[in-house]
């Protein structure tokens, strides 16, 4: 795209006005620093998603120290301009981010590499295994009591999902004894799916597998 650009510009020529040069003022800049506060980050999904409005909600949930800027380019990805690398840091590490119940995968930027270098395929997620014997979970396990006022036992845990594939509703353990167990997984803050292919990225009304 970058080389596309810069041949159509070598055929141009140019008036006296758009020779003129903007100067920089700006003294003992090293720009490259600057890249360590960014990421970049993609919308995993077909869906119209009106940006602006998610850029101004993400502001708002984000409470950055300092300010933060997105910019939108046309091969989909929105290079997320922190001005604090802490800040930067703490937004990573409290994905995913969802926006009218649309991913909004993030990954950390680098000035080295294209849109297409980037993989977007993989996102934590926070999830709740349950069904699991008492006798089997360790210091993590965590309690919640339900609407009826009993106990409900889960394992709650992050993990990286592969987004291309379908989710996964449980997982079959086995302990040493060989007996099986089914475990029921629920993960927090889902976004849209489908509920035939188990993709996220579409409804069901857009799945091609009906």
């Amino acid at each position: 795209m970058e080389e596309d650009i810069s041949i159509l510009l070598a055929k141009l020529s140019f008036s006296e006005e758009e020779t003129k040069r903007v100067v920089s003022k700006k003294a003992n800049m090293d720009n490259s620093k600057g890249y360590e506060h960014w990421a970049i980050g993609k919308l995993m999904t077909k869906e119209k998603v009106n940006r602006e409005a998610m850029y101004r909600v993400f502001i708002s949930l984000w409470y950055t120290k300092e300010e933060v800027n997105f910019v939108a380019i046309k091969e989909g990805g929105i290079p997320v301009k922190f001005c604090n690398k802490e800040d930067r840091k703490r937004i990573l590490n409290l994905s995913p981010w969802l926006f009218d119940q649309c991913l909004f995968n993030m990954v950390p930027y680098n000035k080295d590499k294209t849109m297409e270098d980037y993989d977007f395929s993989h996102s934590p997620f926070w999830v709740r295994v349950s069904n699991i014997p008492m006798e089997y979970m360790d210091r993590d396990l965590a309690l919640e009591r339900d609407r009826d006022g009993g106990w409900t036992e889960y394992m709650r845990i992050r993990i990286n999902i592969d987004i291309n594939k379908p989710l996964r509703r449980v997982v079959h353990y086995i302990d040493h004894e060989g007996e099986e167990f089914v475990c029921v997984i629920r993960y927090e803050k889902l976004p849209r799916f489908c509920y035939i292919c188990g993709l996220i990225g579409h409804t069901t009304q857009k799945c091609k597998s009906r």
